[in-house]
């Protein structure tokens, strides 16, 4: 779902404030102010829980290849989420077990744009707190199988390039070889030069396989020509950097925290000329503002259908990435759930950028998480001078 309410039509509207999307209420003490971002994140939100409790029943109105999309699949130490292209990602990592230090795998597939295509495989390796581990490029490994397939010979491999998140292609062999094994292996390792022996995940990653091609590549258009145009849409996002607040923190984000003696480390964002971002850092949450000047700062608070309070986010503004950052634990734990990037539009809004999504406890980095959803393109843009 995109993030621009700003420009969004009446009958838009009111299917967020009527449809599905008021499983999620935005608390901000009365007042319409910084509407757009609580609307914008509450949009984001209660379609991306469709694991919690209160968001089980998939919106009725959705078509039903689109709610086949959204879901996550899981088989053993697999998971399989499509995103918003009909692109779909496997990830598999095995669990950390008794050992902290255990070094472990990261394994993630795609299938290429077209039926034609390969698979294409990148490997990272963690350690039990989701510390990603340094390699090199051009590292010799191999995949080794055990169990009923001991005998078969390895599959030597050699590490690509890095991409950004820390993960690495394969290179010297056919991706799908190494596919072709962890699809119909039992139990295998995975071996680089100069380390030691480390598993393989394990599940029934044909299944997920199978269906994955079956949702990228459906025999026939499952979408008529009415539900096409009613979902999906392009945007365009054009951000502007950001810089810091050039005021003072305002007294109410100061005392914000639950624990009134605790004083929280505060990020103030100037977003453009009239808004501001205040993020204050509790010890039990985040907690998010936005100051129009002359005016207090209005917070919010993300609820479910029930009432409850979303109360354990996370929220930084990543001055490398220059885009929001919100992370919202699964049952409470903070190493899975949904990983957001929002970008401060040229539009006076934020506009989604990512959303990946972990059901599936393992400490795995957020950026290895599976992707559901992304623009169809953003750029940044320079910022308007501050007056």
């Amino acid at each position: 779902m995109p993030c621009r309410l700003a420009s969004a039509s009446p009958s838009d509207r009111d299917r967020l404030a009527t449809g599905p999307a008021a499983r999620f209420l935005m608390e901000a003490g009365g007042r319409a102010v910084g509407w757009r971002l609580c609307a914008c994140l509450v949009a984001v939100l209660w379609q991306c829980l469709s694991w919690s409790p209160a968001c089980a029943q998939p919106e009725a109105e959705k078509p039903h290849y689109l709610r086949q999309l959204s879901q996550q699949y899981r088989a053993g130490d697999w998971v399989l989420q499509c995103d918003s292209w009909s692109a779909c990602h496997i990830m598999g990592a095995p669990g950390m077990g008794k050992d902290p230090a255990r070094i472990r795998p990261v394994i993630m597939i795609r299938h290429g744009w077209k039926r034609g295509d390969g698979f294409e495989l990148r490997i990272a390796l963690i350690d039990g707190y989701g510390e990603v581990q340094r390699l090199t490029p051009g590292r010799s490994g191999r995949f080794m199988a055990l169990g009923a397939t001991r005998g078969l010979a390895p599959i030597a491999f050699v590490l690509g390039p890095a991409d950004k998140d820390g993960a690495f292609a394969v290179a010297d062999t056919d991706p799908a070889r190494l596919v072709a094994a962890l699809r119909h292996w039992p139990d295998g390792r995975l071996m680089l030069d100069g380390g030691g022996k480390v598993r393989l995940p394990r599940g029934n990653l044909d299944y997920l396989l199978r269906k994955m091609v079956r949702l990228q590549f459906p025999a026939q258009d499952p979408l008529s020509k009415s539900e096409r145009s009613e979902w999906m849409k392009e945007y365009h996002y054009r951000l502007v950097p950001i810089a810091p607040a050039r005021t003072g923190v305002p007294e109410m984000v100061e005392l914000s925290c639950d624990q009134v003696t605790h004083a929280p480390s505060v990020e103030g964002w100037q977003l453009d000329r009239r808004n501001r971002l205040w993020i204050a850092q509790c010890p039990e949450s985040s907690r998010l503002f936005l100051q129009v000047d002359g005016k207090e700062p209005v917070t919010f608070d993300l609820k479910d259908r029930n009432g409850r309070v979303q109360d354990r986010l996370r929220a930084t503004y990543n001055d490398r990435t220059m885009l929001l950052e919100i992370r919202l634990s699964y049952k409470g734990r903070g190493d899975c759930g949904q990983f957001v990037r929002f970008g401060w539009t040229d539009q006076a809004e934020f506009g989604m950028i990512e959303h990946r999504a972990l059901s599936t406890c393992r400490f795995v980095p957020a950026q290895f998480w599976p992707l559901s959803w992304t623009p169809t393109s953003w750029r940044f843009v320079p910022a308007t001078p501050p007056e």
